[in-house]
């Protein structure tokens, strides 16, 4: 029971195109200005999800439609948290 669980999806995804698809899903277009690697930065990161898989887990939504819902329902409810426009 003192287990980690990594919960996601095993689709490799760079932070460039996770921005990029946060943007788009904003109606912004952004230029990305990339810069040195922090020490003890990992270049790649993709979660092993198979322990989690056996218990019957398993990814339903991209990356894509995710973030979608997620920006469709953080501007439904940013007021809520205490931003106006």
């Amino acid at each position: 029971h003192l287990n980690i669980y990594h919960v996601g999806t095993d689709v490799e995804s760079p932070i460039g195109e996770v921005a990029q698809q946060i943007a788009r899903a904003l109606g912004f277009q952004i230029e990305l200005q990339t810069g040195e690697l922090l020490p003890g930065s990992t270049l790649r990161r993709c979660p092993d999800i198979s322990k989690v898989a056996r218990l019957g887990y398993q990814p339903k939504i991209s990356l894509q439609d995710g973030i979608g819902r997620y920006v469709e329902w953080f501007l439904s409810h940013k007021q809520r948290n205490g931003e106006h426009e």
